[in-house]
């Protein structure tokens, strides 16, 4: 199965949930592997993701409360123009790499679709209003099956 960065991170919290919830033994184990090994995608993506930021010079805490804008770079003497178009290239730049590392596939992640209940997924669709939620439903799609 090929499955990119993008699908771990959006697939993680639905998973987390998802093994929370009851069903047969060898499906919850199976469902724990694969949260498993999403979370250990995750780490990678972390690690990647911080070498970024420090290529890009961009403050971790900050760009994450900003919404990754706010670069912290030293001001060289530049006029307030120049400063503003550098880092706008630099934001192109960073939002162009950020995007590849999203949409790569991740090598050798050779974990088969999991066949897993209607009732865990309705149970996994159901907000605290009862009404469904199909987004947790999209974001693990590409690992599941329902029987």
């Amino acid at each position: 199965m090929k499955v990119t960065y993008k699908q771990v991170l959006e697939a993680s919290k639905p998973l987390l949930e998802l093994t929370k919830i009851g069903m047969p033994i060898k499906t919850s184990l199976e469902v724990a592997r694969l949260s498993s090994r999403v979370d250990s995608e995750i780490e990678i993506y972390k690690r990647t993701m911080q070498g970024l930021l420090a290529k890009h010079e961009l403050n971790p805490r900050q760009a994450q409360k900003e919404g990754w804008l706010n670069f912290s770079m030293q001001d060289e003497g530049e006029n307030e123009e120049e400063s503003e178009k550098l880092k706008r290239q630099k934001l192109e730049t960073f939002l162009g790499e950020l995007n590849e590392l999203l949409n790569t596939i991740i090598p050798d992640f050779d974990i088969d679709r999991i066949t897993v209940p209607e009732s865990a997924l309705l149970a996994l669709a159901k907000s605290e209003n009862d009404e469904a939620q199909p987004h947790s439903l999209k974001s693990i799609s590409a690992f599941i099956e329902v029987v």
